[in-house]
């Protein structure tokens, strides 16, 4: 079942956007290899997780240190 999703009205107003931040030697450990087991550059791996993460963890998320 295919499910097409419309883009909110809000999200128009804003761009693709490039942003740089370090990684952990361990999440760079993990993301080549999700990356490699997914056939994606990390760069996509990480756009296409980050974006997954926000759009079902946004209000949810909370970060334990």
């Amino acid at each position: 079942m295919l499910v097409l999703i419309e883009k909110p009205k809000e999200d128009c107003e804003f761009e693709s956007k490039r942003i740089n931040f370090e990684m952990s030697p361990r999440c760079n450990q993990l993301l080549t290899r999700a990356a490699e087991q997914n056939k994606r550059s990390k760069r996509q791996e990480a756009s296409k997780r980050l974006e997954h993460h926000l759009e079902h963890f946004l209000n949810d998320w909370i970060e334990n240190e």
